[in-house]
C-alpha cells in the first residue's frame, strides 16, 4: 500500500532504518514524490541484510525511475547471498531491464549457483541481457561456461555479444586456454578471430604455437587477430613467423605483424621491423610521387584542352545553342520590341535586334535598298548585350575593342560578362 503524501508527508526513512522496519521500507520504495526517499529507502533495505528485503528491491529493478533501479541493484549486490534465488528467478522476468540488471547483480556477487542460470541467458532473445550474462560469467571464472561462450564468439552474435563473450573467456582466464586452442580452427571466421584474440590476452604460452600456425590461416581477419595475440604473449619463437608475416598479402596483417615484432623486441625483430618501416615511407613516397604526377598531367591536359580548337569548337556550339533558344523563345513571346533601336556604350550609335537587321538586310537585297553592299552595313549595326550588367555594344566596337576570354569570344569591357545577340 502506498504512502498518502498528501495527507501524511514522505516517510520518515531515517527513523524506519533505525527500526529496521522491513515492513514499513519496502512501502517507502513505491513514495513518487522525489527519487530522493526512494534511494534512501532502498540503501536502508540494504543495510538491514534481510531476506525479506529481497523481493521488493527486484520489484524496484523495473521502476522508471533510473535511480531507484540502479540502488536497487547495487544494494542487492551488498545483501549477497540472500539474493541470489531470487535474481536467479529475475533472469526469466517478462522486462529485458529486469533481466539485465539480475544478470549484472549476480555477476558481482559471484555466486557458483548462478553459473548455470547465466549460460542460459547467453541464449536470450535480447542482446543486452545476452552481454549482461557474459560479463557476469566472466567476473564468476567458472569453467563450465567456456563452451558456450566460446559458441558466443560466433558473427550471428552482435559485435557488442562477441565481445564481451571474449573479455569474459579472458577472465575466465587458464581454464579456457584448451578450448580456445581448439577453437582456432573452429568453421567460423568470427569465432576464430575472438578465440585468437582471447588467447592473446591470456597470455598462456600453450598458445603460442597454435598462434603461428593461424598466421598463415585462409581468412585475413584471423591472420591479423593472430599475429595481435602473438604481439601480447611475447615469446621468442613467434619471432621468425612474424618476421615471414611482414611480407603478408594484406596490409593490415603486415602491420599487425610489425607491431607484434615491436612488443616482443629483440636484434631481429627490431632489424625487421625497422626495415619493414623503412619499406612503408619508401612506399609511401612512390605513391605519393605518382599521385602528384597524376595530377600534374591531368592539369596539363586539361589547361591544353582550354586553349585548343576543339574547346573553342565546343564553346561556339553551346553559345550558339544558347543564343538560338534565347531567340526561340523571344519569337514565343511574340517578338517584343521588334524594330526598336538601341545604342552602343562605347560608339553610341544605333544598333539593332537580329531580327531587325534581317529584315533589313532582306529588304537592302530584294528591294533594291542599297543591293549588297548595304546589307553588309547592317550587319555591323547589329547589337550584343552583356549578360552580367546589359550593357549594349555594336559589332564593330565589339570586335575592335572589347577584350578576348578565354573561350575565343570576347569580354565586357565593364564587367568582364559574356555577350548574347540582341533580338527584336
Amino acid at each position: 500500500m502506498p504512502f498518502l503524501s498528501g495527507i501524511f508527508g514522505p516517510p520518515n526513512i531515517e527513523k524506519l532504518k533505525a527500526r529496521r522496519d522491513v515492513r514499513e521500507l519496502p512501502r517507502a520504495l513505491s513514495y513518487k514524490e522525489g527519487d530522493l526517499v526512494q534511494v534512501s529507502a532502498a540503501e536502508a533495505l540494504g543495510e538491514t541484510r534481510d531476506a525479506r528485503a529481497v523481493e521488493p528491491l527486484i520489484a524496484a529493478l523495473e521502476d522508471s525511475s533510473e535511480p531507484l533501479s540502479k540502488t536497487a541493484a547495487e544494494v542487492l549486490v551488498k545483501i549477497g547471498a540472500p539474493a541470489v534465488e531470487p535474481l536467479i528467478a529475475a533472469l526469466k522476468d517478462s522486462d529485458e531491464g529486469v533481466r539485465m540488471a539480475a544478470a549484472g547483480a549476480l555477476g558481482r556477487i559471484k555466486d557458483a549457483r548462478a553459473v548455470e542460470p547465466l549460460i542460459a541467458a547467453l541464449k536470450d532473445s535480447n542482446k543486452g541481457v545476452r552481454m549482461a550474462a557474459a560479463e557476469a560469467l566472466g567476473r564468476i571464472k567458472d569453467a563450465r561456461a567456456v563452451g558456450t561462450l566460446i559458441a558466443a564468439l560466433n558473427l550471428k552474435h552482435s559485435e557488442d555479444v562477441r565481445m564481451a563473450a571474449a573479455g569474459a573467456l579472458c577472465e575466465i582466464g587458464t581454464p579456457a586456454v584448451e578450448p580456445l586452442i581448439a577453437a582456432l580452427k573452429d568453421n567460423n571466421k568470427g569465432v576464430r578471430m575472438a578465440a585468437a584474440g582471447a588467447l592473446g590476452g591470456i597470455k598462456d604460452a600453450r598458445a603460442v604455437e597454435p598462434l603461428i600456425a593461424a598466421l598463415k590461416n585462409s581468412n585475413k581477419g584471423v591472420r591479423m587477430a593472430a599475429a595481435e595475440a602473438l604481439g601480447g604473449i611475447k615469446d621468442a619463437r613467434a619471432v621468425g613467423p612474424l618476421i615471414a608475416a611482414l611480407k603478408d598479402s594484406d596490409e593490415y596483417v603486415r602491420m599487425a605483424a610489425a607491431g607484434a615484432l615491436g612488443e616482443i623486441g629483440g636484434p631481429d625483430a627490431a632489424r625487421a621491423r625497422a626495415a619493414f618501416q623503412q619499406q612503408l615511407e619508401q612506399e609511401r613516397r612512390k605513391r605519393t610521387t605518382g599521385t602528384l604526377r597524376e595530377h600534374e598531367t591531368d592539369l596539363e591536359k586539361g589547361l591544353a584542352y582550354l586553349q585548343s580548337a576543339e574547346w573553342a569548337a565546343e564553346v561556339r556550339r553551346a553559345m550558339n545553342a544558347r543564343d538560338q533558344a534565347a531567340r526561340d523563345e523571344w519569337i514565343r513571346q511574340g517578338r517584343p520590341g521588334a524594330g526598336r533601336s538601341h545604342r552602343c556604350k562605347m560608339c553610341d550609335k544605333a544598333i539593332y535586334g537580329e531580327e531587325t537587321v534581317i529584315e533589313m538586310q532582306k529588304q537592302a537585297v530584294c528591294g533594291n535598298a542599297g543591293g549588297i553592299l548595304a546589307a553588309q552595313r547592317w550587319e555591323q549595326d547589329s547589337g550584343y548585350r552583356c549578360k552580367s550588367c546589359s550593357s549594349e555594344y555594336c559589332k564593330d566596337c565589339l570586335e575592335k575593342k572589347a577584350p578576348g576570354n578565354i573561350y575565343g569570344g570576347k569580354s565586357c569591357p565593364i564587367c568582364d560578362g559574356l555577350f548574347e545577340i540582341i533580338h527584336g
